[in-house]
């Protein structure tokens, strides 16, 4: 899903920076990028995420500019890599949440820099651990996409155009 969303911002000219842990699938992404919109601006960077070296990745790649989208899917430490993120240049976030948590619960798994996900419904964390933190750091919910598995935010002087949702 975050994926096709990348695709889309590329298709209708974004620049962006897409970051991939798995160097095989930074190849596969490199190459159909060059392959379909060569003219693209997309930077691709091989690096597993941390929660203490994001800033610094996204501060090196990105110049200090401001990021209209940003999107994390990292199969597990999401919540700890959101509560380290510095959010100041940041407009809108999709953030993947798991849904098997209940909706009506704030968890989230603990930090484990070798967390690999696996099916067994052990991975990130709910939908209420992730609104209070980003409601925290300046943000509203304003979506959920259709498999109920994204939720997306933006920054609160933006949500007066949206309906804000409770989780």
């Amino acid at each position: 899903f975050i994926f096709s969303i990348s695709i889309n911002l590329i298709k209708n000219g974004w620049n962006g920076l897409l970051i991939e842990g798995n160097f095989d699938e930074c190849l596969i992404i490199d190459s159909c990028i060059k392959k379909f919109f060569p003219s693209s601006k997309i930077k691709i960077i091989n690096e597993k995420i941390y929660k203490d070296n994001l800033n610094k990745i996204i501060l090196d790649s990105t110049n200090n500019q401001e990021i209209d989208f940003f999107s994390i899917d990292i199969d597990g430490n999401d919540y700890w890599v959101l509560k380290n993120l510095n959010f100041d240049k940041i407009k809108v976030v999709c953030c993947e949440y798991n849904n098997w948590l209940g909706n009506n619960v704030k968890k989230t798994i603990p930090y484990n820099p070798d967390h690999q996900f696996s099916h067994d419904g052990c991975f990130g964390a709910s939908l209420c651990a992730i609104t209070e933190l980003l409601n925290l750091k300046g943000f509203d919910l304003i979506a959920i996409d259709s498999s109920g598995v994204n939720a997306f935010f933006v920054k609160k002087n933006f949500s007066k155009d949206f309906e804000v949702l409770s989780p």
